[in-house]
């Protein structure tokens, strides 16, 4: 995909369980909308099982939870908390 939004989590975060509820709301606002005919899907990394991908994601400085959107290759990152409706 061109296009995604990437959320970077840990499994012994209690912050970060709290921003799964409104993934589900914007995976759901997300279904069915295209960006340049591709499906924009929501890839889940927890950080602590999956150093390896990060390192070849080139992401190299973050605090979790982190939402990226990435776009041709581009990361935009967005660290507070968030709301599917913003």
């Amino acid at each position: 995909y061109k296009t995604f939004l990437l959320f970077l989590t840990a499994s012994w975060c209690d912050y970060c369980c709290q921003h799964l509820i409104e993934l589900e709301k914007v995976q759901k606002m997300l279904k069915g909308k295209t960006y340049n005919g591709e499906d924009i899907p929501i890839v889940f990394v927890n950080s602590n099982e999956a150093q390896d991908a990060l390192r070849e994601l080139k992401v190299t400085f973050f605090k979790v939870p982190s939402l990226f959107l990435v776009k041709n290759k581009f990361f935009w990152q967005y660290n507070s908390y968030f709301r599917a409706n913003n």
